[in-house]
């Protein structure tokens, strides 16, 4: 059974730091590639997240679900657009992204921005 997505996440930012101070393409990777391929162009950078998501699931990986669905939030993508692509990432991956996207709905729902926090800050 997968962490929750906020531990997912933490457990995965502890190893990257980890990483990247031993590994000079790691560093690369999440500095330069990961902001570079994720900003506007031809599709938005919100696109791009969804996109990723998709693929996160898909490839049946618990961190890039957890990260993707917190960036698709923080680029203003909503709960609707997200169960959008956990169905469609069921529709191509059958009952083994079945599986994922239920991981992904509990992440949605971890994430999900609440508009009394918001007022808050």
């Amino acid at each position: 059974m997968p962490n929750a997505p906020r531990d997912t996440l933490a457990e995965l930012h502890g190893n990257l730091t980890t990483l990247t101070t031993e590994s000079k393409i790691a560093g690369t990777f999440i500095k330069r590639i990961m902001p570079k391929t994720l900003q506007n162009g031809a599709l938005t950078g919100r696109s791009k997240e969804l996109i990723a998501l998709g693929i996160a699931i898909a490839i049946r990986c618990d961190y890039c679900i957890a990260t993707h669905v917190k960036k698709c939030y923080e680029m203003g993508a909503t709960r609707v657009e997200l169960v959008e692509v956990l169905d469609v990432a069921v529709f191509m991956g059958g009952a083994p992204a079945l599986t994922y996207a239920s991981y992904a709905m509990e992440a949605i729902q971890a994430f999900e921005p609440h508009p009394e926090e918001e007022d808050a800050e």
